[in-house]
């Protein structure tokens, strides 16, 4: 099960394979006075591609992989406006990225690695963007955790030389995560993406000083988990955005540059693909926790005495699924990022990983429940996860 010089799913990590996520994130933040003072070849690129500008949107579009091209209108904001394709970060999920746009550290660094993330040291299993505990839902500020605590990190945007303003939906904007990613930054709720595009809208006609304003879109996620890529939903939510994108633009000023991209694709895992884990599988019992990280790329915190059982209880229960990645090879194939792993994230990675870019997936059933079940998943190495578009307009 562990790795092999051969496996596929390598040709997909970054940076080896171009341009990715973060160098637009560097790019970005160069532009608005807070990047990294050398820029990496692909994030230098990219600032020049953005250009400067007087006031600056991002959205980030969850879930919008390069599988959904075809979706696009022909003639709307999409196909007008595309400029390149990126690799998304690994793991290929909101949780890390959002903590990565934020930082503009890689999850090496920073060591939230799915939306499940493990914490030795506080004793249990986190859901970092809802901050509480993932099996009771017990807020983390309960537990004796504050937030800075869980993302004893600084914030990126605190440093832009600039009005800096985060739109989301109303019942993220004020959450822990969504307080402590804005920082002293205006936050703003809003109902649904049109309410979303005229608030900016207003407030950039109103900016007396330059500006960058951060949007962040949900529901074409939301779809995707639920009903997966090819549900006529999804097709009708990308020409809603792209409606409202184009109308957007429409009313903006020439000295307003729109970024628009997404934090990972999606791939759908047929029900007979998903293997569940329950309490008393042979394969729980050689974990300390329940397996957490993403379903697409478990994390595997094992007993020390059953260290040597484990690699055959996961063959056994898996088959040839996944690739089982021990902490130390995923280090040394700078697997989530172009940094060695963080003492944090080591911690919170564990023993092994489970790796793959076929369409499987992990899920886990605690006692007396069902364990949460899509069609739509993300998180893995695959080509419809990790390919996603870069607009500018």
């Amino acid at each position: 099960m562990t790795v092999g010089p051969d496996t596929r799913w390598m040709r997909h990590v970054p940076p080896e394979s171009g341009a990715c996520s973060m160098d637009l994130f560097h790019a970005m933040a160069s532009l608005c006075g807070a990047g990294p003072h050398e820029l990496p070849p692909e994030a230098h690129r990219l600032r020049e591609d953005i250009g400067e500008a007087r006031h600056y949107i991002f959205i980030l579009l969850d879930g919008l992989g390069m599988n959904l091209r075809d979706d696009y209108p022909k003639r709307g904001f999409f196909n007008s406006h595309f400029h390149r394709e990126l690799r998304a970060m690994f793991p290929s999920t909101t949780t890390s990225v959002l903590v990565s746009l934020a930082t503009g550290l890689w999850p090496a660094q920073h060591g939230i690695i799915g939306w499940f993330t493990h914490l030795p040291d506080a004793g249990f299993t986190s859901v970092p963007l809802l901050f509480n505990e993932r099996f009771t839902a017990t807020p983390l500020s309960d537990l004796g955790l504050d937030v800075h605590k869980v993302f004893p990190f600084q914030r990126r945007t605190d440093g832009y030389d600039r009005t800096v303003r985060f739109l989301s939906h109303k019942f993220l904007v004020d959450t822990p995560f969504g307080s402590w990613s804005r920082g002293a930054a205006q936050g703003i709720g809003f109902e649904n993406t049109q309410h979303a595009v005229e608030l900016l809208a207003d407030a950039l006609h109103s900016d007396t000083r330059p500006s960058y304003n951060y949007l962040y879109v949900s529901e074409l996620d939301h779809v995707e988990h639920r009903h997966g890529v090819r549900d006529p939903a999804v097709g009708e939510i990308i020409e809603t955005l792209d409606g409202r994108l184009s109308h957007l633009r429409s009313v903006l000023d020439k000295d307003v540059r729109m970024i628009v991209s997404t934090d990972h694709g999606h791939i759908e895992v047929p029900p007979e693909n998903r293997f569940v884990v329950k309490e008393g599988d042979p394969l729980n019992a050689c974990l300390e926790v329940p397996p957490s990280g993403e379903p697409r790329t478990p994390v595997f915190h094992v007993k020390p005495e059953r260290n040597h059982d484990f690699l055959g209880i996961l063959r056994d229960t898996l088959g040839c699924t996944f690739d089982a990645v021990s902490v130390d090879e995923a280090d040394g194939l700078r697997l989530f990022g172009p940094h060695a792993l963080s003492e944090r994230a080591r911690a919170h990675l564990g023993d092994w990983i489970g790796v793959t870019d076929e369409p499987y997936a992990l899920l886990y059933a605690p006692p007396g429940r069902e364990p949460i079940d899509f069609l739509g998943y993300h998180g893995g190495l695959s080509l419809d996860e990790m390919s996603i578009p870069l607009f500018l307009a």
